[in-house]
């Protein structure tokens, strides 16, 4: 990864990114093409959980920082809970229609 390179590329960024860059940038910029094509698809699938470990996962030091564990951790719990969230009022919809069935069979409407 060429230092040089990184400098540009933050210098295009509005200055209030210019933190995130100097934290991220090598790390995107340390990416083969295809690996960062993988990257782009696996946010725009929104599976961001496992594009945000990869990112870290590229950072010079190789490892996960404690704030990345953290707020991995805290993601992961949330889509746990959204996850129940969803299938809760799933099944509070299907009851609903299950009742309308009824219903409609039960006035000759079916």
């Amino acid at each position: 990864m060429n230092p040089e390179l990184v400098e540009q590329l933050k210098e295009k960024l509005p200055e209030k990114f210019h933190p995130w860059a100097d934290k991220y940038l090598p790390a995107l910029a340390g990416m083969a093409e295809e690996e960062l094509v993988e990257w782009v698809h696996l946010l725009a699938k929104g599976d961001v959980y496992l594009a945000y470990k990869q990112l870290l996962d590229k950072l010079p030091s190789g490892q996960l920082e404690v704030e990345g564990q953290e707020i991995l951790s805290a993601w992961q719990d949330a889509n746990i809970e959204n996850a129940r969230k969803i299938d809760l009022q799933k099944k509070a919809l299907y009851a609903i229609l299950g009742v309308l069935l009824e219903m409609a069979i039960a006035g000759g409407l079916l």
